[in-house]
């Protein structure tokens, strides 16, 4: 279980307001998880097509076209379901559910200075999250230069 995010879920006859909370704050984790999960897997299908691409082109016709259709796919998906920004929402959410439920509880001022730690790194962590785009450009910049090199020799 997350910080903050009590092992035992809120009994059906306690508090509706935690049982809330603890609902939303479980369901914000596993988006966080699954928007993450897609986060690299569209990164890892467009980045391998885009990079394969160039090679394959002018031999392999058929698997250059599934991979050209894997990247517009890929893209499509990701500008329609935005894994990158819906992960950096529920993961803050997420801590920051954490921080507030510590707070209730009364362990906060104990432990500020390693949850501050935590956030600060979660953030930064999150702000490094690269543009599916960005990461097409600098592929398919990478394998057209090794192509180019490969022809002059």
């Amino acid at each position: 279980m997350p910080p903050g995010l009590s092992q035992d879920k809120p009994s059906q006859s306690g508090n509706a307001i935690d049982r809330l909370i603890y609902e939303k704050h479980l369901s914000y984790l596993r988006l966080s998880r699954w928007c993450a999960g897609t986060y690299y897997c569209t990164r890892v299908v467009a980045g391998l097509s885009s990079a394969l691409l160039p090679f394959v082109v002018a031999s392999y016709h058929q698997l250059a076209t599934a991979l050209a259709i894997a990247v517009a796919v890929t893209v499509a998906l990701d500008s329609i379901f935005k894994p990158r920004e819906k992960w950096q929402l529920y993961s803050k959410a997420t801590d920051m559910l954490a921080i507030a439920e510590a707070k209730r509880a009364g362990e906060y001022e104990k432990s500020k200075d390693l949850l501050d730690i935590l956030m600060a790194t979660e953030a930064a962590k999150l702000d490094r999250l690269v543009e599916l785009k960005d990461l097409i450009k600098d592929t398919e910049g990478a394998a057209t230069n090794q192509v180019s090199a490969s022809a002059r020799s």
